[in-house]
């Protein structure tokens, strides 16, 4: 379902184009309105009317009384067209009844001593609104012909109450048929009456089912109907503001001092004020009150220094006093500048007058039709509220939103997003969890700086290691080789965690004592130095004795040295080879006592005990 929107005297969905006609169409005898069309009867009568916002009944003007034309000057077509119910086959008469909408504002005439506030010709026929592609009729709807002068154009009723009448049927107002019907999504609406006395002008705007957020300012307050569905705020202030040098002096003025309950409805043109606040736009405006008239009328000298002074009215509305939401509607004198004429005055043409009324009664304080030129209504029967924003001077691109009904709105899962739809308690629940991870991490970070920072001091304080990285199958072994020591090799020695490198501590001048090298490696260890040793058969280095076969390696050194080692002259080159390459003298050389023996081969108890004895094996 769409909305229906009319602007420019006529109806368009939110799914076409507009419909253009000749916006210069205005009517009025209280000022100069835009219309919008609707055709009634078959074949279709078209007829210019107003909205009416207090009532659901559809009235228009009945072609009997625009013929008498001798008083008010009025033709039909000053009416916004009469309708003729006798050029209608389908029209079906109830009988004739008061019109009762607003009696208290509408202006009664005197027949046989009795007020009358208006009559209509009751029935029901087709009414029917055209977008220029599609049209939307409803039959049978009730329409009033009004055949007196208690108005001078129809309205179309966006009211939700039901009619009854003798014959005690009830009739639905249109805006309750159009959304049963299903043309509609809601039984809501949208309108600003239009501009015609600023440049540029605007024509009506009035959406059925929804709104059109390019003719208003939004604001977020929301107010309730009251009990018989009509909106009624609390006008909390007005105040007047000008340019240059008002009556007043510099600055605003205050016009309303206590805040009074208020009725915005466009069926009356007029600002129906408490009489406190009525004196007060008397004397600041310099108004005259015409108590045969009851209005008041502006002369050309008063009117033109208004104008000058670009007089502004701001009116400040709450839902109720001492609200501390509210919403302000700013109103210019030149939309309330109007003219008026019969039958309010008793003569033919018409005069200048500002559309404010003394209130004798709390139902007669109203914000009418001019207040509804600057400022946006738009109400919501489905869940009883409404609320008024200001209305775009120069309006926005249309942009119609349907107002769905309750039953109908469908709650739709928030895309990954829609971050600002969250909650605050997912918000916070979301903040405190980056803030616990955040810290954690600051935790976890000062630990690991600190371990870090502990092995870089342990490393300062460690040995360097001796052994060759790139070469580790080489062992190094050092020493301090004294000559001529009674003991050529300390008891001392020191073994190096890794099991490729050996230190030896001793003299080198009689090397008695041996020490034995690790036999997990077998490859050649190396010793710093120049000279060569031999191996003798039947017992290790023997002084005295020449070699009986050498196994020298050449005297270079290691390729890569992660320890440097003093040059010492004393030092020697020794290779160690594998046992099984080592040649080894016969035992008849050698002493009987001694038995074969290499230098790589383990110490036993008894051999243990034969060099502790002699000093040698």
């Amino acid at each position: 379902m769409s909305p229906l929107m009319a602007q420019a005297g006529q109806l368009y969905t939110s799914s076409t184009d507009r419909v253009h006609s000749d916006r210069s169409t205005r009517f009025g005898n209280d000022g100069t309105w835009s219309t919008l069309t609707a055709r009634i009867g078959s074949p279709p009568q078209p007829v210019f009317v107003l909205a009416g916002t207090s009532t659901a009944v559809t009235t228009v003007a009945g072609f009997q009384w625009c013929d008498n034309t001798t008083l008010s000057g009025y033709t039909c077509a000053d009416r916004g067209r009469a309708f003729d119910k006798s050029k209608s086959t389908t029209w079906e008469g109830i009988g004739h009844y008061t019109l009762n909408i607003r009696p208290e504002l509408t202006k009664g005439q005197e027949v046989y001593g009795v007020t009358d506030y208006g009559y209509g010709e009751y029935g029901r026929d087709s009414l029917k609104f055209v977008d220029g592609e599609k049209e939307v009729m409803l039959d049978d709807q009730v329409v009033a012909v009004v055949n007196d002068s208690t108005i001078l154009l129809g309205s179309l009723g966006l009211g939700v109450e039901t009619r009854s009448f003798s014959n005690e049927e009830s009739y639905e107002g249109l805006l309750v048929a159009l959304y049963k019907s299903g043309v509609v999504p809601s039984r809501s609406f949208g309108y600003t009456a239009g501009n015609y006395h600023q440049s540029p002008k605007r024509p009506v705007d009035l959406v059925l089912g929804g709104h059109n957020t390019g003719q208003y300012r939004p604001n977020t307050l929301s107010m309730k109907l009251d009990a018989n569905s009509r909106p009624i705020a609390t006008l909390e202030t007005i105040t007047v503001s000008a340019t240059g040098n008002p009556p007043w002096g510099p600055g605003s003025q205050d016009l309303l001092i206590t805040p009074v309950s208020v009725e915005i409805d466009s069926f009356t043109p007029f600002l129906g004020l408490p009489e406190e606040a009525c004196r007060r736009f008397e004397q600041n405006l310099g108004l005259i009150w015409n108590s045969t008239l009851n209005l008041y009328l502006v002369d050309e000298t008063t009117r033109e220094k208004l104008n000058t002074l670009n007089v502004t009215f701001q009116f400040t509305l709450a839902e109720s006093p001492g609200s501390r939401e509210t919403v302000e509607i700013a109103v210019s004198y030149s939309s309330l500048d109007l003219e008026i004429g019969w039958p309010f005055i008793n003569e033919t043409g018409k005069h200048r007058y500002f559309p404010l009324k003394r209130a004798a009664q709390d139902g007669q304080v109203t914000l009418g039709r001019a207040f509804l030129q600057e400022a946006y209504l738009i109400v919501d029967h489905e869940r009883g509220n409404f609320s008024i924003h200001q209305a775009l001077q120069i309006p926005g691109r249309t942009n119609i939103v349907p107002i769905l009904h309750p039953t109908d709105v469908v709650s739709i899962p928030q895309s990954s997003d829609s971050s600002n739809s969250l909650s605050t308690g997912v918000i916070a629940g979301i903040g405190a969890g980056v803030g616990i991870l955040i810290l954690i991490i600051i935790i976890l970070s000062v630990i690991f700086l600190r371990r870090r920072r502990a092995a870089q001091i342990q490393s300062k304080v460690e040995p360097e290691t001796t052994f060759d990285e790139q070469t580790p199958d080489i062992a190094e072994v050092q020493g301090d080789f004294s000559p001529f020591k009674s003991r050529p090799f300390s008891s001392d020695s020191t073994t190096l965690t890794n099991p490729a490198t050996t230190e030896l501590q001793g003299d080198n001048q009689y090397p008695s004592e041996r020490h034995e090298l690790s036999a997990v490696n077998l490859n050649p260890a190396e010793l710093d130095g120049q000279q060569s040793w031999s191996f003798i058969k039947g017992g290790g280095f023997r002084r005295g004795h020449p070699p009986q076969q050498v196994v020298e390696l050449p005297d270079t050194p290691p390729a890569t040295r992660t320890k440097s080692i003093p040059q010492n002259p004393d030092l020697r080159e020794v290779t160690h080879r594998p046992i099984s390459q080592i040649i080894t003298p016969s035992t008849a050389e050698g002493p009987e006592s001694s038995p074969p023996w290499s230098p790589m081969s383990p110490l036993t108890p008894d051999s243990q005990t034969e060099r502790d004895r002699t000093g040698r094996f």
